[in-house]
């Protein structure tokens, strides 16, 4: 079976087994023109596989459709999926590296502790041989005074070393917390859009969804489709799909404010949560969004043929007391279809 282990993917299964599984994999790949590097792969041999049902729902809702698989799509399926490793990964890593200073800055301390002790002990010997009058001659005097001098500053150097240990600990932390929250950002974000991606807005919609039952508060939730996307790619290669993409993902971006949050929810498909709005307020939005984009013009960069009108479909719905988020989604999915067929010709 498939088993995840320090990071890393493990497959736990025969090699005859394990080869047919990549040679479906790479046929799979190579049919959807798509570079069969370690992650791609991966997503491939899982879904070939069928360790991963979830996983291979989501390609087969594609693949089922005769759509094609694209480079942007497979990674999402893999930071979905795997995402999750990468982040326990980091943490490992960076609090071994903690653990290395922390060892350190503690070695350092009972150093500068082991010296103030000592100098500790030679002062109270001091004292005593100056009680019994030991200490009148100003020679003897003047060597007792050196040799506490001389522990002072050891015990200054050792008490320095410390400090600057316990500083690069701290600045381990700082790096650390750094490394998490970068690829925190990674595993959250769709590469191609710089939106957030289906797993990262699944989550926040489950906490925006928790907070609105408590309130009582509205929250609404969008799904847009780019009208026509596939007949766009075909048409003008997958470039200009993307271009399309960006737009629209820019045109959310630029369109949400406060608490709301947009993501690139499948491959030409985006979602928007609303807090705080009602369903009226995100018909008023979603106009907003589709003239936008209607009024931008995408050009081809080989003879500058514009690609003509941009149209978007979007269905919405407002979460009632007591819903469950997947029944919210499937409204709104019922919604945009409906939407989208009373768009197509003759319709």
């Amino acid at each position: 079976m498939l088993q995840t282990s320090e990071g890393r993917v493990e497959y736990a299964e025969r090699t005859e087994r394990s080869e047919t599984h990549a040679q479906a994999a790479l046929r799979l790949l190579e049919q959807h023109k798509i570079a069969p590097n370690p992650i791609n792969f991966t997503v491939a041999y899982v879904h070939d596989s069928g360790r991963d049902p979830e996983l291979s729902r989501m390609l087969n809702a594609v693949l089922a459709e005769g759509g094609s698989l694209t480079p942007d799509m497979v990674r999402e399926a893999f930071e979905r999926h795997f995402g999750l490793a990468r982040e326990a990964q980091v943490v490992r890593e960076g609090g071994a590296r903690l653990a290395a200073e922390a060892e350190r800055a503690l070695g350092a301390a009972e150093s500068a502790q082991s010296a103030l002790g000592i100098a500790a002990d030679e002062a109270a010997r001091l004292a005593e041989r100056l009680d019994r009058g030991e200490g009148t001659d100003p020679r003897r005097l003047a060597d007792a005074a050196r040799a506490l001098a001389m522990l002072a500053r050891k015990t200054a150097q050792r008490t320095d070393a410390a400090a600057r240990s316990l500083d690069a600990a701290t600045d381990q932390i700082g790096g650390v917390r750094r490394d998490l929250d970068r690829v925190r950002r990674e595993l959250a974000t769709d590469g191609l859009t710089g939106l957030a991606n289906r797993r990262h807005f699944e989550r926040r919609l489950a906490e925006e969804a928790a907070l609105a039952r408590d309130t009582g508060d509205p929250l609404t939730v969008m799904l847009v489709d780019v009208e026509g996307f596939d007949a766009i790619a075909a048409s003008h290669g997958i470039g200009i799909g993307d271009q399309v993409l960006r737009l629209v993902g820019k045109t959310l971006a630029d369109g949400v404010r406060g608490r709301d949050v947009a993501a690139r929810f499948g491959p030409e498909r985006f979602a928007v949560a609303l807090p705080h709005t009602t369903e009226a307020e995100a018909a008023a939005i979603a106009d907003q969004i589709r003239n936008i984009v209607a009024g931008r013009r995408i050009v081809r960069r080989d003879n500058r043929e514009p690609i003509g009108r941009i149209a978007l479909n979007v269905g919405r719905a407002t979460l009632q007391p007591g819903e469950e988020i997947g029944h919210l989604i499937g409204r709104v999915e019922t919604m945009l279809e409906s939407t989208a067929r009373r768009a197509r010709p003759g319709r």
